[in-house]
């Protein structure tokens, strides 16, 4: 017969717990109900829309390729920290720092955002057939993917100081 003792986080680690690791598992619930959402949302529009052009169609379809995927890793940066580092609450803070699939996690929501705005950017143009419109808003996009890009390199430098002062 076994006996097991089961330890409750207290004081300093539950902070940490709760401020480093909480947060990773209430953004991949709310992923994985946000692409229940966008499943249907694409079913729709394949189902609806056949008659769109295949470029239109190719463009949703690497984009629920892509969501998938997305909702494929915020699985696994739940599974990771909470089943492989179960036990080691530091070694599942520093997973944020030393890991890519953490650290790289701005990244990526920002490449997905960049894709889907960049259709946007296209139709605008589209209707309003004028670039002035549509240029300061594609620096804008450029330029804040840029600065992920940057943020990126800082969060996976480790480099605490110059994240500070973003």
């Amino acid at each position: 017969m076994s006996t097991s003792t089961s330890v409750r986080l207290t004081g300093e680690d539950l902070r940490l717990c709760m401020s480093w690791l909480g947060p990773w598992l209430v953004g991949g619930c709310v992923d994985l109900f946000l692409q229940g959402i966008l499943c249907c949302q694409f079913v729709n529009y394949f189902t609806w829309y056949r008659d769109d052009k295949t470029g239109l169609r190719a463009f949703v379809a690497v984009l629920v390729i892509v969501t998938l995927l997305e909702s494929v890793h915020a699985v696994a940066v739940v599974w990771i920290q909470s089943s492989v580092y179960f036990g080691d609450l530091q070694g599942a803070i520093l997973l944020n720092y030393t890991q890519w699939l953490y650290s790289g996690t701005p990244l990526m929501v920002a490449t997905i955002d960049l894709y889907v705005q960049s259709y946007f950017c296209y139709r605008l143009w589209a209707v309003s057939n004028k670039w002035f419109v549509v240029a300061p808003i594609v620096a804008i996009f450029i330029f804040a993917y840029l600065a992920i890009c940057v943020g990126t390199y800082y969060i996976q430098a480790a480099n605490g100081a110059q994240i500070g002062v973003w």
